[in-house]
């Protein structure tokens, strides 16, 4: 600071933040901001808290509003009565019916009534299509959790997701490189088991280089399903895989080659793994048919059986791999900051295994 600098006494300061008073900025794109605020309160709406496989209000019960009352092979019967109500449910349900009411009552104009009509409908159907989506994703998690409580030595845990797509950029690039580029396509790919380990060792760096598969330990505490002021400590041990593509088409073809690189690769590192549990993204690769029917003879081929393959929720995937993808980038960052330029497929392994890599993190050219 300068000697010579005299700041503002605290009453002219407070003046200032008095006069200039933060407030929200609004876009000018037409968008509908009574559409807007209705979402954000209703993002505060606390009815992710109070959803359970098994509740006593039908909103609130995962298995009931998640049965199919017309095909008997998709729905399942509840072991308790739905006695009770919830009074946020129930005021959602009646504001929007008092709305509609509202709305025909007060509409002399039938051709007016008839579009003011079919904009409420659009929004009510988004709030209960959200509200349905959160209920989803909820019951996704809660199998999830389960699943990994449940986990045993010879079982593994794989999250799999696209990451954005890279592009090239060089240390010192003009502007007229900027324009017109294509991405390079990376899948991230994050294996975790939960096989005993001697937390007290210390793996350095030196050894971590002889083996590329090996998989970086880290401690987690979950708390089992119906066992209260009890923790139970297990120990998950990660390895991310990470393959990079000078270009390639995001199909399922693509993924089951992956897959079956990656079990192959597990199987050769730690031979008492038998079974495999994924958990993918909502996107046409992972679900389309032929990733379905791939999997059984990816199976036969490693020797580890695929034994379920979960769907998230469409924008409700924020898990392992985009921590990962934000931490890889950041290595690339440095890298690229020291005078490299990245734009090809090698250099981008060659950034990530900089300064000793990521943690756990395997890099991948194809």
């Amino acid at each position: 600071m300068r000697s010579d600098f005299e700041p503002f006494s605290e009453s002219s300061l407070f003046t200032i933040l008095d006069t200039c008073k933060v407030s929200t900025r609004k876009s000018l794109q037409g968008v509908n901001y009574f559409a807007a605020e209705s979402g954000e309160a209703f993002d505060e709406f606390d009815y992710k808290v109070h959803v359970t496989r098994s509740s006593n209000i039908t909103d609130h019960c995962c298995i009931y509003t998640l049965s199919d009352p017309k095909k008997r092979d998709f729905s399942q019967d509840c072991d308790h009565e739905h006695d009770e109500s919830c009074i946020e449910c129930s005021n959602l349900t009646s504001t929007l019916n008092k709305t509609e009411r509202f709305l025909e009552e007060t509409e002399k104009d039938e051709e007016l009534l008839g579009r003011t009509l079919k904009k409420f409908r659009s929004y009510r159907e988004s709030i209960e299509a959200w509200k349905a989506h959160l209920l989803r994703s909820i019951n996704q998690d809660l199998w999830r959790e389960n699943l990994l409580d449940k986990l045993s030595n010879n079982e593994i845990y794989l999250n799999l997701d696209w990451a954005m797509k890279f592009l090239p950029i060089k240390s010192r690039e003009p502007q007229s490189e900027f324009f017109g580029k294509r991405g390079i396509s990376w899948h991230i790919t994050v294996v975790s088991d939960n096989n005993t380990f001697d937390t007290d060792s210390d793996v350095s760096d030196s050894s971590q280089e002889v083996n590329d598969h090996e998989m970086t330990d880290l401690l987690k505490k979950t708390k089992m399903m119906g066992v209260s002021k009890e923790t139970e400590t297990k120990n998950f041990r990660y390895k991310v895989f990470v393959h990079v593509f000078d270009q390639c088409s995001q199909d399922s073809e693509t993924i089951g080659t992956i897959l079956n690189d990656i079990l192959c690769r597990v199987k050769e590192t730690d031979p008492q793994i038998k079974s495999a549990f994924i958990r993918s993204d909502n996107v046409d690769c992972y679900h389309s048919a032929n990733t379905l029917v791939s999997a059984k003879q990816i199976s036969e081929k490693t020797g580890i059986a695929i034994r379920r393959i979960d769907f998230c929720d469409p924008q409700d995937d924020k898990g392992p791999c985009d921590r990962y993808a934000a931490v890889i980038k950041s290595n690339i960052r440095r890298y690229l900051n020291e005078n490299h330029n990245i734009t090809s497929a090698s250099e981008f392994v060659e950034a990530c295994h900089s300064h000793k890599g990521v943690k756990g993190v395997l890099a991948l050219g194809c």
